[in-house]
């Protein structure tokens, strides 16, 4: 219907709850007047089989290509940094393990206040947000 004429007119975000304002603000109505998508829009099943990967090979080469590259940087990077910690900062290995700790429990917490800064931040212009971060 109306999804292929509006590029961010995503129908899993309006099932979702988001995306309607802007959807509306598009198409220049009320985002209570916009109608959900249902089944028939989505269009047929098509059922496919596991093998059909392999009919892609460079495709899928790539992917797992980029995929083994993605997981040896994040787990050098993981098992590494604690050494790197004790011979770069001169720590004792028990400090090097707190900091280490200490670090996943930010990324973790980072990790859950991300949808809480995406609202807070929606609709501040980019310079906005750069004028208000600190110098280095």
């Amino acid at each position: 219907m109306f999804y292929q004429d509006v590029g961010e007119g995503d129908p899993l975000l309006l099932i979702m709850g988001f995306g309607g304002d802007h959807l509306a603000w598009a198409l220049q109505m009320e985002p209570s007047e916009l109608p959900l998508p249902t089944a028939v829009d989505a269009g047929p099943i098509i059922k496919t089989s596991w093998l059909d990967l392999f009919k892609y090979p460079r495709s899928l080469i790539v992917s797992w290509l980029g995929n083994a590259g993605a997981q040896t940087g994040v787990y050098g990077i993981t098992l590494w940094a604690p050494s790197l910690f004790v011979l770069l900062l001169k720590v004792t290995p028990q400090q090097a393990a707190k900091m280490m700790i200490l670090l996943s429990v930010t990324g973790f917490l980072g990790r859950l206040s991300l949808p809480i800064s995406r609202s807070y931040w929606d609709g501040v212009p980019p310079a906005a947000c750069s004028a208000s971060a600190p110098a280095h």
